[in-house]
């Protein structure tokens, strides 16, 4: 059925004619239909084979979207007949840059957000970051009811170091021992590992 889907697909692609929706191993492209599904900057929708067709019979599906809010790239999946959603944020537009619909390996499906703007935005005066470890100061949920952490990778004075905090905790940096010297952000991930 693959073979004969690719067929097809190059078959009228070669016709001239235009492809919107693209079948390729169990997933479909739906990036315009949940671009159009935004509404003030905010989206909710259904992740269902009646929303996108569903591109692999007999088999559980997932909806993944990449998305940027202002300069914050993120991404969200949810299963099969559950929503999706991403709040409106004051100010800031809501961009859908790849929305995909089908069987998605758990290996390959994003469990963390990266936030290295959201702390590097955050840190005062070059020298000191207090934030929370939640899904509203991080701007999302990569894993639905389980326990997250966040994972920092940052330098104080060019000293490399690390650290994470659980979920509902408050990361503080420099930590005690860590010296003096510009504090600087280089990766920061919220989610499980």
């Amino acid at each position: 059925m693959k073979k004969l889907i690719r067929l097809v697909c190059v078959a009228m692609s070669l016709s001239g004619f235009a492809l919107s929706v693209r079948a390729v191993d169990g997933q479909v492209d739906v990036t315009d239909k949940v671009k159009a599904a935004v509404k003030d900057n905010a989206l909710t929708i259904e992740a269902t084979n009646d929303n996108f067709t569903d591109p692999k019979e007999g088999e559980g599906k997932k909806l993944k979207v990449d998305y940027k809010i202002g300069d914050t790239a993120a991404s969200l999946v949810v299963a099969e007949n559950e929503s999706l959603a991403i709040p409106a944020t004051d100010g800031k537009k809501l961009e859908i840059t790849k929305a995909v619909y089908g069987v998605m390996d758990d290996a390959i499906t994003p469990k963390n957000l990266d936030v290295t703007k959201i702390l590097a935005d955050t840190v005062k005066d070059k020298k000191t970051l207090s934030i929370s470890a939640d899904n509203d100061t991080m701007k999302g949920d990569p894993a639905v009811g389980t326990g997250k952490q966040l994972k920092v990778e940052y330098t104080v004075g060019g000293n490399a170091k690390t650290a994470t905090v659980a979920e509902g905790e408050t990361l503080t940096l420099p930590a005690s021992g860590d010296g003096e010297g510009e504090l600087v952000i280089k990766k920061a991930t919220y989610g499980i590992f």
